[in-house]
């Protein structure tokens, strides 16, 4: 039989899909050490561009279920939906948020329970709850990655009360906050550079700011919007909501009372934050194109951005444009009524235990300092991994 080279065997590794990989687990301990080290599940997420979309259907036989971008595209037919089975007979399923491609996911049936989900590789895990207050609040969900670190907060704003969730803890503690904006959207937060986002409802005497949450820090900071005046003719109110597509920020906004022409098109639009946390950077790129606020779900080859539709007493639609000159170029349709989340492929995983590794006698292969990294979701590039004596002759193939 013939051998290849360590090297190798990780570079073909890294370029296979996740349910390939995840068959490898039973190949041998070696690796199994191999695919669920830290290391390599960060540079697996460095190099993965997968897309995949989560549906949820939170109330009518409330489920999740996964939807392949890039095939649904080349069909060009309504898409095979995957079911994500996590908890069964569940009444209400809310996706809330979700970051290098777990996400944070609230299920009711007699009593409410709130799980931490990898769609792409199955693993979930339920997270022990504190008592909630009887006030409403907000979430979000985000990536530390300067302690290597996923955490949850849920904001009360009325009580000016935060609920911060560490995974690598497995805990909750309570701290004071006071969520630093008079009209908060109460639209669940969105994870960029190790902080959660927020948008806000803007009025013609205050436009409001987007609420960031810096997740190492826990501290409330704030950042501009792209539009420093009020439009023309404005409405009452208006909403930003915030998103995240590839490694931007970005806004669109909602005109719900007195949409005149004017109003409409001053804000209409994807705006994106190209230099983060710098309002000078702010550009808009697609425009509507007479759709009514469609939402920006993430970034595709050659200059695309991926838009869902969805409308009142229309099918809801997947739509790719052109960023540059805004032509549609490709398009398919969802059957049923969901809520859609776009997030990549990631073997990003919540154990934490590093004695798990330990026990399989690799752990000392593996250097953490390593692991350079500078943003998020490092680049390629940037991550490189010692794998002297990991494989023995008799594993390789």
């Amino acid at each position: 039989m013939s051998t290849l080279l360590p090297e190798l065997i990780i570079e073909i590794l890294l370029r296979l899909p996740i349910k390939s990989i995840c068959r490898f687990k039973c190949t041998s301990k070696s690796w199994l050490a191999l695919i669920t080290h830290p290391q390599f599940i960060k540079m697996h997420l460095a190099r993965t561009r997968k897309q995949k979309l989560l549906l949820c259907n939170p109330y009518v036989n409330a489920h999740l279920c996964l939807v392949d971008l890039e095939r649904s595209f080349e069909d060009k037919v309504h898409p095979k939906v995957d079911q994500l089975n996590i908890k069964p007979n569940i009444q209400y399923v809310e996706c809330i948020c979700g970051s290098n491609g777990l996400f944070y996911i609230k299920f009711e049936y007699h009593d409410s329970s709130f799980f931490i989900c990898n769609p792409s590789t199955r693993e979930s895990k339920e997270i022990l709850d504190v008592p909630l207050l009887n006030s409403s609040y907000f979430v979000g969900f985000g990536y530390v990655e300067s302690i290597d670190d996923y955490k949850a907060v849920r904001v009360f704003n009325d009580q000016k009360l935060l609920h911060i969730f560490s995974l690598r803890n497995n805990s909750w503690k309570i701290v004071m906050g006071n969520f630093p904006v008079r009209q908060p959207s109460f639209i669940d937060g969105v994870s960029l550079n190790g902080a959660v986002h927020w948008g806000t409802l803007c009025y013609p005497d205050d436009l409001g700011v987007i609420t960031v949450f810096d997740l190492a820090e826990e501290k409330f900071k704030t950042f501009p919007l792209p539009i420093s005046n009020a439009p023309p003719n404005p409405s009452e109110y208006w909403r930003c909501n915030v998103y995240v597509i590839g490694e931007y920020l970005c806004v669109t906004f909602e005109v719900f009372i007195n949409r005149t022409k004017e109003c409409v098109e001053a804000v209409d639009g994807i705006w994106i934050m190209k230099e983060y946390g710098v309002k000078e950077s702010w550009i808009r790129i697609v425009k509507s194109h007479g759709l009514r606020d469609p939402i920006p779900l993430c970034l595709w080859e050659n200059d695309g951005i991926i838009l869902f539709f969805s409308y009142f007493g229309q099918p809801e639609r997947i739509l790719c444009y052109d960023e540059k000159d805004g032509k549609l170029r490709k398009e398919f349709v969802i059957d049923g009524k969901y809520r859609i989340y776009a997030y990549v492929e990631s073997l990003v995983s919540f154990k934490y235990n590093v004695e798990y590794s330990s026990t399989l006698g690799f752990l000392h292969n593996f250097a953490p300092s390593q692991l350079q990294s500078t943003s998020q979701i490092p680049s390629s590039s940037s991550v490189s991994l010692d794998i002297s004596g990991l494989l023995t002759e008799d594993q390789l193939v």
